[in-house]
């Protein structure tokens, strides 16, 4: 019997210990492997090869701190470190060559932003998605917990950033702009219309994430069409040595997950994931929540090559659908949505090819060409008898093309490349042919960067090009980060850009020929206090001009792209807004089972209107402020506890009230755009909690988790309306407590 004890307690031992990094090291520039680099974890040292290789076993499932360095390049820790249950966990180090002997060591995450300035890039982790609470394995809603990052409606997950309007807001996969990637993009939204920018949850599954990166301000120079806020997705590869498998089981949906080797020399791999909505399940049973239907399903896959002569290539796409119903009671009529049926659905798709290669003499080549694809429909009817209340239709299309070519010139390092985008756009409002409008455009963009961080004092020097077809507009748009290393654990940057982007939307009103433009300063410093903990300060200022004016109308795109902008009261004309602000950043990063993040931002948010006087815009919150901390436990019997909490603040925002009589006659809401936005809506506040469980068992690793959105039950504010039943104005609130309990397996 104790024998059997003996052997049960080595082999759970041994495969609980069978876990495995394996690191790929390169030159950020030339992409050229790097060797002889020293890997430190805990007590052992692992060293790279010529390929830039090194693999660490066999490891326990926990966190580590990893250090990494080289005597021709700065050093790198990295953070919050975990290896994954049955799979290799894939690390792609970037490193720069050393400035000074005593070069402060570089404190980040494993996943570097790409395109990146010296200030207002994040790094989006998968783990902090599967372990801060209330992401509901959402990326895009974990950059709420970033300084700067506003959430307007906690239905959902668009974002204003510093001050932005959430349809400035860029998505791009692979570093390709993209249509909305999101379910349910009507999610929150007063007039129930799909948003240009967010939704329910992104249709990118967690399971498939690589490297994602938030930009909050002076993009690089490979980066255009954008003046509020970049998300950048990625996907990661499969396992290239053996087959692996996660289930989740969860409120949010079902997750069907594969991945593993295409060939038995490891040079290719595949990962795929289907989800369907848990909502979707129950409404295929009959439940329906407050008589609405709510679905969505979508599907991600991404094939990887590695060959010898012609670089590495990807195939990759994901896609998805959603519907939104509601059928009212039959027996009353309570508000004024209980008098229709309402239909949504939307389906998007987006596909596309990745190749690299790197050429002998150290330069780096680059292609990426996706094809996205959106279209959303909308009707409110009565069924007895038949009448169309309201119909909405659009599709948008947008083909990327990005391609690039890096590597040294002397002492300084270049990288020029191309982007050339096909926008596609078609709606219909009344479900008549002679309002059907479609339009397409295209826009060309070359830049150009250089840079040198050979030296205690590091920059580079962009240029972007843009020519805007509608329009016929070409600008030259500078770029330029610089970073100096003031001590050991001191060091500051600075980052400024011009930028431009192109507002468009199809109907019978009218979309700016003219891009919108905005000048972005940031300066930053940051203070290392130890290997543990890190200290960010952060100030920007963003001018925005050639603002369209709506003529008498306190209406502006800063504040969100208005419905009523008709060719009769609208101009062209050089127009201004303005945001500024400072942020406050404080990180200790995992350590014996505990972090912290917290952050507070002040910001200003002002639109210059038709009298040339300035005024608080919709999104001036003022005063934003979030706390993440957590800690973990690891019991006798190998499983781990943990326990999460996140405090979010935000101040009053901003908001049109509405015309009482004119609402009263017409029986709908009718927003007083002869006033600007007044401050309308309480100060928001939010705790979130999460609570999970995992157990590793042979090769097999389990999550329970309970997430609580909300858990204090606060009324947080959403927006006015008129009720035509109700006759009065009615306060709408965000959501309430929301508990969700999850399943994860990974085998």
């Amino acid at each position: 019997m104790k024998l059997k004890i003996l052997f049960l307690s080595l082999l759970c031992a041994s495969n609980l210990f069978s876990q495995k990094i394996k690191f790929i090291i390169k030159d950020k520039l030339t992409q050229k492997p790097i060797e002889k680099v020293s890997i430190k974890i805990d007590d052992k040292v692992y060293q790279s090869n010529q390929a830039g290789e090194a693999e660490a076993e066999p490891l326990p499932i926990k966190y580590y701190s990893i250090q990494i360095s080289s005597v021709a390049y700065s050093s790198i820790i990295l953070h919050q470190i975990r290896p994954l249950t049955n799979k290799t966990l894939n690390l792609a180090i970037e490193m720069e060559p050393k400035t000074t002997k005593l070069e402060a060591i570089e404190v980040r995450t494993a996943n570097s932003p790409r395109n990146a300035n010296f200030t207002s890039v994040k790094s989006i982790e998968l783990d902090e998605v599967l372990r801060l609470p209330a992401t509901f394995l959402d990326p895009a809603r974990l950059a709420m917990s970033y300084a700067g990052v506003a959430n307007n409606n906690d239905q959902a997950n668009g974002i204003s950033i510093r001050g932005n309007a959430p349809e400035l807001v860029q998505w791009r996969l692979e570093g390709a702009e993209i249509v909305n990637p999101n379910h349910l993009s009507n999610a929150g939204t007063f007039s129930d219309q799909p948003t240009a920018a967010g939704g329910g949850t992104t249709i990118l599954s967690a399971q498939l994430m690589g490297n994602m990166s938030l930009h909050t301000g002076a993009f690089g120079a490979s980066y255009g069409n954008v003046v509020g806020g970049i998300l950048d997705m990625g996907f990661r590869n499969g396992n290239l040595e053996k087959h692996a498998k996660t289930i989740q089981v969860g409120l949010i949906g079902v997750d069907l997950s594969a991945e593993g080797p295409l060939s038995k020399d490891q040079s290719s791999s595949y990962l795929i994931n289907y989800r369907y909505s848990f909502t979707g399940l129950l409404g295929l049973m009959g439940v329906r929540f407050g008589g609405e239907d709510i679905r969505f399903q979508d599907l991600s896959l991404n094939l990887f090559k590695r060959t010898k002569k012609l670089g590495e290539f990807n195939v990759f796409m994901m896609g998805g659908k959603s519907s939104n119903d509601f059928e009212p009671p039959v027996d009353s009529i309570l508000t004024e949505k209980d008098k229709y049926n309402i239909t949504f659905n939307s389906f998007m798709i987006s596909a596309g090819l990745k190749h690299s290669y790197q050429f002998k003499s150290g330069w780096t080549w680059r292609f990426v060409l996706v094809e996205s694809g959106l279209q959303n429909l909308r009707s409110a009817y009565i069924k007895d008898p038949f009448l169309i209340q309201d119909y909405r239709f659009n599709a948008k299309n947008i083909l990327s093309i990005n391609a690039n070519v890096s590597g040294k010139v002397l002492e300084h390092e270049l990288k020029a490349g191309l982007a050339v985008n096909h926008y596609f756009d078609e709606a219909n409002q009344f479900n008549r042919d002679d309002d059907f409008y479609s339009f397409d455009r295209f826009i060309v963009q070359p830049h150009l960067t250089i840079s040198n961080n050979k030296n205690k004092f590091k920059y580079n020097i962009g240029l972007q090009t843009p020519y805007y077809e509608q329009g016929q507009q070409f600008y030259i748009e500078p770029r330029l980060g610089l970073s100096y290393i003031l001590s050991k654990n001191l060091k500051m940057g600075m980052s400024y850009g011009l930028h431009s982007q192109q507002i468009f939307r199809p109907g019978p009103f009218i979309s700016p020929a003219l891009p919108l433009r905005s000048h972005h300063v940031n300066t930053q410093l940051q203070y290392k206090i130890s290997n543990k903990q890190l200290v960010t300060i952060e100030g920007f200022y963003q001018r925005l001009f050639q603002v369209p004016v709506v003529n008498n109308l306190y209406i502006s795109i800063l504040n969100g792209f208005p419905e009523y902008l008709y060719e009769e009261n609208y101009t062209e004309a050089n127009n201004q807004g303005q945001n500024f602000g400072l942020e406050l950043g404080y990180q200790y990063f995992l350590n014996k089972g505990f972090y912290l993040q917290a952050n507070a931002t002040y910001q200003r948010n002002y639109f210059r209107a038709f009298d040339n006087k300035f005024y608080e815009g919709k999104y001036d919150f003022g005063f934003l402020s979030n706390v993440s901390l957590g800690k973990e436990f690891t019991t006798k019997k190998d499983k781990i506890w943990g326990i999460n909490a996140r405090f979010n603040f935000m101040g009053s925002q901003n908001a049109y009230q509405f015309d009482r009589q004119v609402s009263f006659i017409e029986k709908r809401t009718v927003y007083a755009y002869n006033k600007p936005p007044e401050d309308a809506l309480f100060p928001y506040k939010r705790l979130d909690l999460r609570i999970y469980r995992r157990a590793h068992i042979g090769k097999k690793t389990s999550t329970w988790s309970l997430d609580i959105q909300n858990a204090m039950n606060t009324q947080n504010p959403a927006y006015y309306y008129f009720d035509a039943v109700q006759t009065a104005q009615i306060l709408k609130y965000q959501l309430g407590l929301l508990p969700l309990l999850n399943y994860r397996v990974e085998f």
